[in-house]
């Protein structure tokens, strides 16, 4: 009877210990799993994390107006956000009795498009040169529509303004008086200084009617600094492109306007060139209240870079404006 008790209590500890060693390896086993599990869900996480961090939803889309009233003929500029995404923008302009509107291409030329009609273009122009005729109504509204359409994210913005077209030669009789005009300053040519020979080339033909407000002497100078686009010089032209090229006369143009109430002092304008050098203008002639002079400015790349960016900066005595003196323009090198 005792070998049998002591038989038992053999067997009863042996079998704990069997099963003190499967529960162990159960728990051992879960651990393993669990490790095993532990990267696909921290790269779940980070996978989230990364969708939330890249995550950027897309700018309202505004329109801004140079001039919101024109003469007949007068030329103005319209400019939009940067969507920042690749996308495209479509243009458009309500239909209105008599009235025509033209924008201006890559030789300076204004050309006419239809009401009816929708101007596509690519995500990274971000202004139009436009030019509106009213022939058959004194005053006119024309609205002016843009709209965005973003192929990755399936979004559609839409942006409206309105711009004022008047003629004064309708609906009023002959003037017994002969007006005070003005003509705009011939356009500037310049050429950067560099290691090798560029080619400048003329601004497009200016505006022949402009009548700028008198200087008032209690007033303020502004001078502002616009950027029209970047370009290309190929045997003596100018046309406008959305990148440079590596072995060509690449060029830039830009406006320099006084938008205060006061003639401007003699001033002169500094470019940055992509290749480090800054080009200092000669002295400049006043620049009466509202009016502006454009610059076409060639120059060599002498970089390697696959983006530069070109910085033109106006400098006059009694600037009450800093903010708009300086313009800088980034451009693809390919």
């Amino acid at each position: 009877m005792k070998e049998t008790h002591q038989y038992r209590i053999l067997m009863i500890k042996t079998l704990a210990i069997i099963g003190f060693l499967v529960t162990l390896g159960l728990v051992v086993w879960l651990i393993v799993a669990g490790l095993r599990l532990i990267p696909g869900a921290f790269s779940s996480l980070a996978s989230i994390a990364e969708s939330i961090k890249n995550y950027r939803p897309l700018p309202s889309l505004e329109l801004t107006l140079e001039k919101t009233a024109v003469d007949s003929g007068e030329s103005f500029e319209l400019h939009w956000t940067d969507m920042g995404t690749e996308g495209t923008f479509h243009f458009s302009y309500g239909c209105t009795d008599g009235v025509g509107l033209g924008v201006r291409g890559q030789d300076g030329v204004f050309v006419p498009i239809r009401c009816t009609d929708s101007l596509g273009l690519p995500a990274d122009v971000h202004g139009l040169f436009l030019s509106v005729t009213s022939d058959a109504m004194r005053v006119a509204d024309v609205p002016l529509t843009l709209s965005y359409e973003n192929d990755a994210k399936h979004v559609t913005k839409e942006a409206k303004a309105t711009v004022t077209v008047a003629n004064a030669n309708i609906g009023e009789k002959p003037a017994t008086t002969t007006p005070v005009v003005t003509p705009s300053p011939k356009p500037a040519t310049t050429t950067a200084t560099s290691s090798k020979p560029v080619t400048p080339t003329p601004a497009p033909k200016p505006v022949t009617r402009v009548v700028y407000p008198p200087s008032d002497p209690n007033g303020y100078t502004d001078l502002a600094v616009t950027t029209l686009g970047s370009g290309i010089i190929r045997n003596g032209a100018f046309s406008f492109t959305a990148s440079y090229e590596r072995d060509a006369k690449n060029a830039i143009r830009f406006d320099v306007k006084n938008v205060g109430t006061k003639t401007s002092d003699e001033w002169y304008f500094k470019t940055l060139l992509p290749s480090g050098e800054t080009y200092t203008s000669p002295t400049q002639a006043p620049l009466k209240p509202y009016e502006h002079i454009e610059f076409t400015l060639g120059f060599d790349l002498d970089t390697n870079a696959n983006l530069v960016t070109i910085v033109n900066s106006a400098f006059t005595d009694r600037d009450v404006n800093a903010k708009n003196d300086s313009a800088a323009w980034s451009v693809v090198v390919k």
